[in-house]
């Protein structure tokens, strides 16, 4: 079977990419290298990750005194039905609360042919 893959045009292929790509050895620079470029690329990460937690605190702290701040007002406490029932003044002054009403217009004359071109003369 290696028989059939052994060919002329493959091994001068091998030989041809052994040529232009040769075998680099590690220098001793090449992990620490390699790790500084990998850290290079995660700064933003990390410095994205600092900024929302920072965000995110913050969003707690607030949450937290506001809800101290609320805690402590001495409001009586009520519920949405205690509040409708407590709201028993309607203003009614003024008309705001008239009912709208429709009158056909008196003249059918003047909307009958509410299409009719003029044209000029």
């Amino acid at each position: 079977m290696d028989e059939d893959l052994k060919s002329p045009e493959l091994d001068q292929l091998f030989s041809e990419y052994r040529q232009a790509l040769p075998d680099t050895d590690g220098s001793a620079d090449f992990m620490p290298g390699l790790w500084k470029r990998i850290d290079a690329k995660n700064a933003f990460n990390r410095r994205f990750r600092l900024w929302t937690h920072g965000v995110l605190t913050a969003a707690l702290g607030c949450c937290l005194a506001m809800g101290a701040f609320l805690f402590t007002q001495n409001a009586p406490y009520s519920d949405y039905l205690d509040v409708l029932e407590a709201d028993t003044h309607v203003e009614t002054d003024g008309g705001a609360f008239q009912p709208a009403s429709y009158e056909p217009s008196q003249n059918p004359a003047a909307s009958a042919e509410p299409w009719i071109v003029v044209e000029d003369e």
